[in-house]
This record gives structure tokens, C-alpha cells and sequence, in this order.
């Protein structure tokens, strides 16, 4: 297998939390709020030496404070978790507006300083990273692929348990927390994402937790699992398939050390609970376990003043975006800010020079096991190449005796041959993923040698074919579960694809937008440091992927296998195939064959050279030429519909 095995997985503590390490947490949770607030108010003076005025606030405030002290106490508590157990971990943020929150873990880590040498561990270090954050010429202010360890930027919301599913397929050693903020869990695809847990096998695959970040408000309203009984949201999350453990804190003057110890102590219940799972999958992977979640019931900007202007802010929607929107504005706001930041006291974790102090730092894992610095988010690092079959062994012969035109074939079935061999080759590396239509766009060549995984329940072999618990194909009828399993498992270090037809494909034609910009992003860093434009525009799907992509418009199903062999092993671009998959040269219906995978070599046979349109120069169909001569010949002058052409099929 591709994914790497590291630390000591699945491995019980066996014993009480130390003192030592929850203290270190605390010192973390308070170090990393500091950090994160640096980052939206300051622009200079980051540790507030006198003198500290509103001129070292920055001009234009822009973040979101709200989700992000709950999110420190949590990536706190994950980081003492996989330094005492060693377990191979990656974090997803789901409130991926909570920015602040990954920079700083990855800055506490080493990992950021490590990847931008810019960035020191210093005063001059500290200003130039609180100053970057959502600036010209610096970093958006979402968890985004610039941040080290991060595989979820979190920016459109609904995607966390899609993206911590897909990395843990074929990845039996990877656990992954997964933060769900309770305004996403509004959204369709992560109400659907909840699923998941009935498309894995906990002995082949690695385990989910997911945290349910329940702190009551999104930007201007109550969420709606805030507001149900304790009862209904359990009941819900039950007949999900999960066993939920509800953790609530901050809403009265309990003792943070106090909060600590408790949520470490829930945090090895369930940590035990998984290794039972894991345990009892080795023997008996037949039977569907309840996975352990965990509601995290917390106050909205935990820990910033509980009143602005005669206001209620922290707990309320409030405390959303920016609390103090006029910090420099108004000397009575600065003030605020001032007190604020003092709350954590900063001469406690900071040294004379500016860098944190060593004694903060010392209970956080070392080395690979440091969440920024996981292989697993990275998957570019471990990702192995395609062993590729050789493209001779489909050719059309009967094509070169009795020239273009001869008989009837579908280019996607010829495509699901290969891809039948592509799973033979790379077994564990190599997945396919589509929306129940896995058959419908002939790909199913594919279970002759795997099948589509499945956990929830069987009926008989006379309607359950080719399922099992384990398998190289993945069916839900949801193009945004479908695309969020790939695009994990692909920055994870593997391969794979998914199909689904051009009519429903627009259902996630934002989400493909998202991805190509990841997959910009990690070559050519957005220079904005505005998030906004990266992620809210709107086009059609061939222009919303244009952003790093290419397009293969292959009209035969000789052809079809050139391009499929073409963009497989490549990386770094979204790679679309569309191609109709009837029984003629080209027809009304159009499949849209989605291939992504993250690296910017480019190889062409020298065969495919004369025939295939270069696709980073828009969308010509491949093999136009020739295509067109016999095409015309056959239908008398009528140009068939390939690509974009559209024809009347009446």
C-alpha cells in the first residue's frame, strides 16, 4: 500500500492522563487564542510592548473569531492525544473559516516556520505572521492549502466527513478527528456525509471521529442542532450509525484545568471504544459497529468578553466574524482588544525574543506524528506511480482492416477494460467513485476483479451483486460524497476517478471549482491573501473547471483509452474526459468522465501527439481531423454532436 504506517496505531493509554500534559494543553489552548486574534487585529507590535496603540491595529479587520477558541481547545487536546499514543493521525477542520486556528497549530508545531523560513520563531517572525493573514500578498484566512497539514480548506461548507472518510479508505493505520461545525451540518452534503460510516470497513480502512462543533450560532442566526432537546439529537445521531458522547463547558465558572481533565478523560473513553473496533474488525469485519462522535457543546467565541458595547457577545452570534469591528477606530474598542489579549497572558508563553517558550511546546508529538508535517497530508510526498497496462492490448484492430466506422463499440466500456486492469495493478491505490452509475457508464468491467464496498446490510445474492464489505468501487447517490471521497483519497497519496453524466455533474461544478483552486493554490500561491475570490465565483462547469484544468472531448473508443492513459499518472490539474457512451462514433448524451490527480508531469505518446487537441488550450474535440473526414462521409456532410456542438437527436 501507498499510505505509510506510522507511530504505534491503535494503541489504548492504559493509564490517567498526566498533569504535566494537560497543562500543556491549557498552555496551548491560551497561546494559540493569542496567536489567532494576533492575526486578525494586528498588523504590528505583536506582543504588545509599550507603546501599544490603535495603530497596530490593522486597517481592515477581516476573519472569524467565533468557531475558533473551540477549535484551539480541541486541536489542544488532538496533539496531546497523538503524542501520548502515537497514533497516525490527520485533522480535519470543517469550519474552515476558523482559520487562525490551523496557522497557529502548524506555527506551535514547527511545521510553518519549516515550509516559510520567513516566518521565524521571533518578534520579527510573530509581526510578519499576524500581518499575512488575509492581506495583499499574504494568506487567506480559511484552512487552507498553503497551511501545513491541512488537506480541507473548509471554505464552502459541507464537506469535512466526505473529506475525512476518503482518507481513510485503503488507509487502515490513519485515524482522522474530523471538526463539524454545527452551521455546516446544515448544509446537504454534510447531512449526507453521516452515511459514510456504511461505505467503509474499519479492518481495510482507518476510522473517522467525528466532532460535532456545537457552539450555537452561525453568522446571524441560532443553528438548529443548538436548538433541538438533548434527546432528538441523540436519537438523530444514533440512527446515523453512531454512538454520541455529549461534552459540554463554558457556560459557568468551572476551572479551565478542571475542563481539560474531563474532556481528556471523555477523549480515552472513546479513543478506547475504537480500538475495540479495530480489535474486534481483524476477526469479524461482517458486522457494522455504532462508531463513537462527540458533541462538543461549547459558547460561541469562548473566552473573548462577554459583552461589547451592553451587547452579549461571546455565546451569541455575535462573536461570528470580528467582535470588535472599530479596534482601531475608536480608543474605547482598543481598550477592549487590549484587555483581551491580556486575559491570556502572553508573558507567561512568550520569551524576551518573541518565540514561545519551551515549556509550552514540550507535551506536543515530534517528527511525522506533528499534524503539519503528517505524509498523509501530503500526499504528493508518498503518492506512488500508476503501473499503467500497456495500450496496445485494447487497440481496435478490426479499425486498421476495415478503416474508420467499423461497427458498433462504446468508448466508456472500452475505458472500463482499462480501468478493470489499472485496479488489478495497483490494488489499494486505485479506486473508482460515481453516483450509482458505475454500470450505467460501463465501467463495470471493474468487478471482475473487486467489488463495490458496501456496510449497510445484505439481502440476497440475487439483488446484491458484487458487493461486499470491502472493495475498489464506491457507490452513493451523491455527487458531493463522490467527489469528496476522491479528492481525499487523492491528497492523500492515491489515484482513482468518477464518472456521472454532464447533466448531473453541475450539481457539484462549485465543489470541482474548489478543488482546481486547491490544486492552483499548491503551485502558485494566491497573491490576493482574499479568500473571497477563490472561492465564491460562479460559471458554467467546463468554464468553472477552466481554473487548472484540461479537457479531453475524444470522440472514438480508440482514441478514448489515449487520453485515459495520458492523464491517470498526472498530477497537479483536473483532467476531464467526456465522451458519450452509446454504441456510435459520437451521440446525444454525453458522459463526463472526471480524472484528478495532483502532479504536473506531462507525457504524450508520440501515437497520441497527432491526434489529441492540446486541452490546455480549451476544449477542441481530440481527434478532430480524421474524426470529422469519415464522420461526414458516413452522414452525408452532417456534422455529428461532438464536444461542445450540439445536435438534435429527434
Amino acid at each position: 500500500m501507498t499510505s505509510p504506517v506510522i507511530g504505534t496505531p491503535w494503541k489504548k493509554l492504559n493509564a490517567p492522563v498526566s498533569e504535566e500534559a494537560l497543562e500543556g494543553v491549557d498552555k496551548y489552548w491560551r497561546v494559540a487564542n493569542y496567536l489567532s486574534i494576533g492575526q486578525i487585529y494586528l498588523r504590528s507590535n505583536p506582543l504588545m510592548k509599550e507603546p501599544f496603540t490603535r495603530e497596530d491595529v490593522k486597517h481592515r479587520l477581516v476573519g472569524h473569531w467565533g468557531t475558533t477558541p473551540g477549535l484551539n481547545f480541541l486541536i489542544g487536546h488532538i496533539n496531546r492525544f497523538i503524542a501520548d499514543h502515537g497514533q497516525n493521525t490527520v485533522f480535519i477542520m470543517g469550519p474552515g473559516h476558523g482559520g487562525p486556528a490551523g496557522t497557529s497549530q502548524s506555527y506551535l508545531d514547527g511545521t510553518y516556520t519549516e515550509t516559510y523560513p520567513n516566518i521565524t520563531k521571533d518578534e520579527a517572525g510573530l509581526q510578519k505572521f499576524f500581518r499575512q493573514f488575509s492581506y495583499p500578498g499574504g494568506i487567506p484566512s480559511h484552512f487552507a492549502p498553503e497551511t501545513p497539514g491541512s488537506i480541507h480548506e473548509g471554505g464552502e461548507l459541507g464537506y469535512a466527513l466526505s473529506h475525512a472518510y476518503g482518507a481513510i479508505m485503503d488507509n487502515p493505520s490513519l485515524f482522522v478527528p474530523c471538526i463539524v461545525g454545527d452551521g455546516e451540518a446544515e448544509t446537504g452534503p454534510l447531512a449526507t456525509g453521516w452515511q459514510s460510516n456504511k461505505l467503509v470497513n474499519p479492518r481495510t480502512d482507518g476510522i473517522v471521529l467525528p466532532i460535532l462543533h456545537l457552539n450555537g450560532y452561525k453568522i446571524a442566526n441560532p443553528t438548529i442542532l443548538s436548538r433541538i432537546s438533548d434527546e432528538e439529537l441523540h436519537e438523530f445521531f444514533h440512527g446515523m450509525g453512531y454512538e454520541p458522547y455529549e461534552f459540554v463547558a463554558g457556560f459557568d465558572d468551572e476551572d479551565h484545568m478542571s475542563i481539560h481533565r474531563r474532556f481528556a478523560e471523555l477523549f480515552e473513553s472513546v479513543w478506547d471504544e475504537i480500538c475495540d473496533i479495530k480489535a474486534a474488525a481483524n476477526t469479524d469485519n461482517m458486522h457494522r459497529p455504532f462508531y463513537p462522535m462527540i458533541i462538543f457543546r461549547t459558547p460561541k467565541g469562548w473566552t473573548c468578553p462577554k459583552y461589547i458595547d451592553g451587547k452579549k457577545t461571546e455565546g451569541s452570534w455575535r462573536a461570528h466574524q470580528v467582535p470588535l469591528a472599530s479596534a482601531r477606530d475608536t480608543e474605547a474598542h482598543f481598550e477592549v482588544l487590549k484587555n483581551w489579549l491580556e486575559s491570556y497572558k502572553p508573558e507567561e508563553l512568550f520569551d524576551a525574543n518573541g518565540a514561545v517558550k519551551d515549556d509550552v511546546l514540550a507535551f506536543m508529538p515530534k517528527g511525522e506524528l506533528r499534524i503539519g508535517a503528517n505524509p498523509n497530508a501530503n500526499g504528493g510526498v508518498i503518492r506512488k506511480d500508476l503501473v499503467l497496462p500497456a495500450l496496445e492490448d485494447y487497440e481496435v484492430k478490426e479499425v486498421k482492416e476495415f478503416g474508420h466506422g467499423w461497427g458498433q463499440l462504446e468508448a466508456t466500456r472500452r475505458l472500463g477494460v482499462y480501468t478493470r486492469d489499472i485496479i488489478k495493478n495497483n490494488m489499494h491505490d486505485f479506486r473508482i467513485f460515481g453516483p450509482d452509475e458505475t454500470a450505467s457508464n460501463r465501467l463495470q468491467a471493474s468487478y471482475e476483479v473487486t467489488n463495490k464496498q458496501w456496510d449497510a446490510g445484505y439481502i440476497s445474492d440475487e439483488v446484491d451483486e458484487h458487493m461486499h464489505v470491502s472493495g475498489q468501487v464506491v457507490e452513493q447517490l451523491s455527487e458531493h460524497q463522490m467527489e469528496g471521497f476522491l479528492e481525499a483519497y487523492l491528497l492523500t497519496g492515491r489515484h482513482g476517478i468518477w464518472s456521472s453524466y454532464e447533466s448531473f455533474v453541475h450539481v457539484i461544478d462549485s465543489m470541482l471549482n474548489q478543488h482546481a483552486k486547491w490544486l492552483e493554490a499548491t503551485v502558485r500561491p494566491d497573491p490576493s491573501g482574499d479568500e473571497a475570490d477563490r472561492l465564491h465565483e460562479p460559471a458554467g462547469l467546463l468554464a468553472r473547471v477552466a481554473s487548472g484544468s484540461q479537457r479531453f472531448l475524444a470522440p472514438g473508443p480508440g482514441c478514448h483509452l489515449r487520453p485515459a492513459e495520458q492523464v491517470l499518472p498526472q498530477r497537479s490539474r483536473h483532467r476531464h474526459l467526456l465522451r458519450d457512451r452509446r454504441e456510435h462514433a459520437a451521440g446525444h448524451r454525453r458522459e463526463v468522465l472526471q480524472v484528478h490527480q495532483q502532479d504536473q508531469r506531462h507525457h504524450r505518446r508520440q501515437a497520441a501527439g497527432r491526434h489529441l487537441a492540446d486541452p490546455g488550450r480549451g476544449s477542441r474535440p481530440a481527434c478532430r481531423r480524421h474524426t470529422w473526414a469519415w464522420a461526414r462521409a458516413r452522414q452525408g456532410g452532417r456534422r455529428l454532436g461532438l464536444g461542445f456542438h450540439r445536435e438534435d437527436q429527434r
